[in-house]
């Protein structure tokens, strides 16, 4: 088998269809026919490589692959444990209360998640207050 790229578009037969440039892997004797009417050049960048290592030189591959994978996951494991990322995982990021500025949906959050000192509306009661009715309740006073 041997891969020749045609160089010019042509539809001779069904094994040699195609456009310009494209990649087709015929017979020997079919690729020596093509390359001979000058339709097209051999592409040995394309030729198909036949397997011949035999399937224990394969297997032991796989396993040296597997060993190193494994090794690397450990190695990233020790490296999430020295940087403490494990026990931060569950905790949420500390909200801090927004500026006077800031959108009606910063201060829903606010109220919601932050640490204001007052009793946490439910999402209802907050989405049906305005945002200064919860800058009032919930930081800066009007």
């Amino acid at each position: 088998m041997k891969a020749v790229r045609l160089t010019r578009a042509n539809g001779l037969n069904d094994r040699w269809i195609g456009d310009k440039d494209a990649i087709r892997i015929l017979e020997d004797e079919d690729a020596a026919d093509i390359v001979e009417r000058l339709l097209a050049v051999y592409a040995p960048e394309y030729d198909p490589q036949e397997v011949t290592r035999p399937l224990g030189d394969v297997a032991g591959d796989v396993q040296e692959a597997v060993h190193a994978q494994q090794d690397a996951v450990q190695q990233l494991t020790g490296l999430a444990e020295e940087l403490s990322l494990y026990e931060d995982a569950d905790s949420e990021p500390e909200l801090k209360r927004p500026y006077g500025n800031h959108s009606k949906a910063a201060w829903t959050e606010w109220a919601l998640h932050g640490d204001h000192g007052q009793p946490r509306p439910t999402a209802e009661e907050a989405a049906g207050l305005t945002k200064n009715e919860l800058m009032n309740r919930y930081g800066e006073r009007l």
